[in-house]
């Protein structure tokens, strides 16, 4: 349509009423909104004459309502500026997706470069987002006429439920052109944390379509050259390639594959320990904290098992494993990591950690004797995003002390209230059924923890960080 288009008009505003006829009593035809493009046929008695194809319908508008510009070559440099502009202003992303539609079409093909699509993906991203907001009103018209302009440009979103809010996402196509082309290191770079952005991974695809986009992410965010990057965005894409490595990490544990869970634990850890502490960004500090923790759930699968004939590893029905010792046997679904075992100074007590879930990570205690085995969690509350690590023994093996750290939401951690945090704490626990004796949430002045702390655990773990 725009082919035959020789005069296009961009609407400005939001809510732009689309009129019958020259006047301002005149019906309202359809409420147009900021990017909807309109064919220009003439000017009457102060308004515009126009055709509005998405609608399929003629009216009028205020010439202040809308911008006008030649669909030719002559206009496109005009449009190049302005989308420039647009593109870091919120709330005018359907704007600059309007204008973006433009110049594609009014551009020679040779004029057409990696900037472009960096500035489309930017404004479609930054659209689904405040869509999702929860701060946005469910009746906000002008959200939803947005996204409709959007859509009629051919931008495609995902929509689908997250804790208990409608979610929209850009389903990344612009990103993916970036990637293809010889784009500049930051526009790559905004494309990789925009094709990873987690908030947009639907938790209910399957579990092995889960591993795969983890893979598939982990690979693209690896593929930007940070060199020439600012340390500030060269952190922000390694947290995120520190989460999606451990991800992997977990699911190459799941399967069996433990050469493959030390490999991508490896690799999580070496990204999250290039990042530059002094220069990350006051927004960026929580993803830190939370790819840590979700580092550290996995951080056994670097660790070696020790062999201890007391201690036995076995498959039991299909999908568990069973570890057994002193008569006692504790089978679980769960991902149990060999390497995690240590075995008391008395030689009754044996501590193992296991995974649940990709970023949840559980120590469970067996006493020989006891009948049943007990475990320890991260929290209380919300089992999303947490660890709890042995450190050591006290020299009786009566105690044994305790790392974790967890998400939280709120100060009691109800959900939904205030903002996330990361709640650390490191205790010292009765071995006789890890009833909590001790505790603090620095080891500044926890003189008996760093006494009885194991020299292995405070070189790997990432506690301290």
């Amino acid at each position: 349509m725009l082919a035959m288009v020789m005069v296009a008009a961009i609407v400005t505003q939001d809510a732009t009423p689309l009129r019958a006829a020259a006047r301002e009593t005149a019906a309202k035809q359809t409420l147009l909104y900021a990017g909807d493009w309109l064919e220009l046929r003439g000017e009457r008695q102060g308004w515009l004459s126009v055709y509005d194809h998405r609608h399929e319908r003629p009216g009028y508008v205020r010439p202040a309502q809308v911008r006008t510009f030649a669909v030719d070559e002559t206009s496109a440099r005009d449009l190049a500026a302005v989308v420039d502009f647009v593109r870091d202003q919120s709330g005018m992303e359907a704007l600059g997706i309007g204008l973006t539609a433009l110049f594609l079409r009014a551009a020679p093909a040779n004029a057409v470069g990696p900037e472009l699509f960096d500035a489309l993906g930017t404004l479609a991203e930054r659209l689904a987002r405040r869509a999702s907001s929860k701060w946005a009103r469910p009746n906000d018209a002008s959200l939803a006429g947005q996204i409709e302009v959007a859509q009629s440009y051919g931008v495609k979103f995902r929509s689908f439920e997250r804790e208990g809010r409608a979610r929209i996402c850009y389903d990344g196509e612009a990103y993916r052109r970036v990637l293809a082309m010889a784009a500049s290191p930051a526009a790559k770079a905004r494309a990789a944390l925009g094709l990873t952005d987690p908030a947009c991974n639907d938790v209910a695809l399957p579990v092995a379509d889960q591993e795969t986009l983890a893979a598939w992410q982990a690979a693209v965010l690896e593929s930007v050259e940070t060199a020439t990057l600012p340390a500030w965005l060269s952190n922000r894409l390694r947290i995120r390639l520190a989460s999606r490595r451990a991800e992997v990490a977990y699911g190459k544990a799941r399967h069996g594959d433990w050469a493959g869970a030390r490999s991508e634990g490896a690799s999580a850890e070496r990204a999250l320990a290039l990042i530059d502490k002094p220069e990350l960004a006051d927004e960026d500090a929580l993803a830190y904290d939370e790819s840590a923790v979700r580092v550290g759930a996995v951080r056994w699968a670097g660790e070696e098992a020790r062999p201890n004939k007391a201690v036995t590893i076995a498959a039991g029905k299909p999908g568990q494993t069973c570890v057994g010792f002193g008569g006692v046997e504790h089978c679980t679904y769960a991902v149990v990591w060999p390497g995690s075992i240590r075995v008391s100074p008395r030689g009754d007590v044996v501590t193992l950690a296991q995974s649940p879930l990709t970023a949840w990570t559980e120590l469970v205690l067996l006493r020989r004797g006891q009948k049943e085995s007990t475990t320890l969690a991260p929290a209380a509350v919300d089992p999303e995003l947490g660890y709890v690590e042995f450190a050591g023994w006290s020299p009786d093996g009566a105690h044994l002390l305790v790392a974790r750290e967890a998400r939280m939401t709120g100060p009691l951690g109800q959900a939904g209230t205030l903002a996330p945090w990361i709640q650390k704490s490191f205790e010292i626990r009765r071995a006789d059924g890890l009833t909590i004796e001790k505790q603090a949430s620095r080891l500044d002045n926890f003189v008996s923890f760093r006494r009885w702390q194991s020299p292995d655990w405070r070189r790997v773990t990432l506690a301290l960080r």
